[in-house]
C-alpha cells in the first residue's frame, strides 16, 4: 500500500507540475507551500491519528483468534470458526462505508463542540446498533439453509458458532463511532 501511494504521489505530482501552470486558479507549489497552516494539520493529524490506530486495532482482533486457533486446534475447528466470523460479518458490512463517512464527520463534530460530537456519536451508535439488529435477525433465522447453501453440508458445525459469535456483532454494532 506504502508503494502503491508513492507511485501514485509521484504521478499526480508530474500531472499537476504539468497542468498546474495552464490553469490559473490552479496555485503553485510554491503558494501552497507558503499557506500550509502546521497547527491545522496537527490537530486533524493527531485526531485523524487515532481513528487510523482504532481501526487497524479492529482489523487485528477479528485475525487473532483465527490465529490462535490455527496454533491449538483442527483444521476442521478453524474453518468452522472462521465460517461463523464471515457470516456473521456480513451485517458489519454495511456499516464499513458509514465508518468511513465517520472518519471525515467526527473531527467535523468535535469543532463544533464537545456537546455536538457527543449527540453524533451517540446518535450513529444507536442507529449503527439497530442496523445490526435488523440485518442480522434474518441471517440467524435462515443460518442453517445459508450456511448448508453457501458453503456446503459439511460446514453445518458451524452455526452453534453463528450463534454465540452474533452477541459480538451487536456490540460490534453500537461501536461503530
Amino acid at each position: 500500500h506504502f508503494l502503491v501511494a508513492i507511485i501514485f504521489l509521484l504521478i499526480s505530482f508530474i500531472i499537476y507540475s504539468i497542468y498546474g501552470p495552464r490553469d490559473v486558479l490552479l496555485p503553485t507549489f510554491k503558494e501552497v507551500f507558503e499557506n500550509i497552516s502546521f497547527k491545522i494539520i496537527a490537530k486533524y493529524f493527531k485526531f485523524g491519528f487515532a481513528i487510523a490506530i482504532s481501526k487497524n486495532v479492529g482489523s487485528l482482533i477479528t485475525i487473532l483468534p483465527i490465529l490462535f486457533l490455527g496454533v491449538f486446534v483442527s483444521l476442521a475447528e478453524v474453518s468452522y470458526f472462521k465460517i461463523a466470523v464471515a457470516y456473521t460479518s456480513i451485517p458489519l458490512m454495511l456499516l464499513a462505508p458509514i465508518s468511513r463517512l465517520l472518519n471525515v464527520q467526527l473531527p467535523k463534530s468535535k469543532e463544533l463542540g464537545f456537546a455536538t460530537l457527543r449527540q453524533h456519536f451517540i446518535k450513529t451508535s444507536v442507529y449503527s446498533g439497530l442496523i445490526i439488529f435488523v440485518t442480522l435477525i434474518p441471517l440467524l433465522l435462515l443460518g442453517s439453509i445459508l450456511v448448508k447453501t453457501l458453503y456446503g453440508q459439511e460446514y453445518l458445525p458451524s452455526i452453534n458458532l453463528i450463534y454465540y459469535l452474533s452477541v459480538h456483532v451487536l456490540v460490534s454494532g453500537l461501536a461503530v463511532g
